[in-house]
This record gives C-alpha cells, sequence and structure tokens, in this order.
C-alpha cells in the first residue's frame, strides 16, 4: 500500500520534518491533518508526502514539483524522509503482531 497527500504551495522541502508531512501546521484539528489517498493532482509549486508500506521495506518522501506539463513532463525537488528495508521481508511493530 502506498499513499500520497498534497501538502499545498509555497512550502520548502526543508521546513518540513516527518512529523510535519502528516500535519505542518502543528494544530490538533481535524481539517489541518494531511489527507492521503491513492491519487492526487498534480500542481506545479506544489508539495507532496508519499508514505509506502510494503512486506519488506517502508518509507516517507517529499517532493515538490517545480515544472509540469499534462502528459509529456514533469520536475520535482525531493527529499527522503526515512526509508527502511527488512531482508526478511518482515516488518513488526510491538503490539501489532
Amino acid at each position: 500500500m502506498s499513499l500520497i497527500a498534497d501538502l499545498g504551495a509555497g512550502l520548502s522541502l526543508e521546513e518540513i520534518s516527518a512529523h510535519r508531512a502528516f500535519n505542518f501546521r502543528g494544530v490538533h484539528l481535524f481539517s489541518a491533518y494531511s489527507q492521503f489517498a491513492e491519487v492526487v493532482k498534480v500542481a506545479t509549486d506544489h508539495t507532496y508526502a508519499v508514505l509506502l508500506s510494503a512486506q519488506d521495506k517502508r518509507g516517507l518522501f517529499i517532493f515538490t514539483v517545480t515544472d509540469y506539463v499534462a502528459n509529456k513532463k514533469v520536475s520535482l525537488r525531493y527529499a527522503v524522509k526515512s526509508y527502511q528495508i527488512t531482508p526478511s521481508g518482515q516488518i513488526i511493530s510491538p503490539g501489532f503482531q
């Protein structure tokens, strides 16, 4: 399963931590939390967070679309915030076994 959220326009990759990818403003309001989905619309100058979750890997990366021409090209800047590979193919978290 992988999910993506549009964090909005005008954000710097450097100011987005793993924590802020889920709630950039840090305000405890339902509307302030990032809305992760299977697909989102592409927009220039928008920053997106992607959650990766598979049997043998998981991660979080952020990217900003710097140039976009529909069905022709996309340019982006990205930062990997977290990435983990488990050679055994099993990610185990206490309490979820």
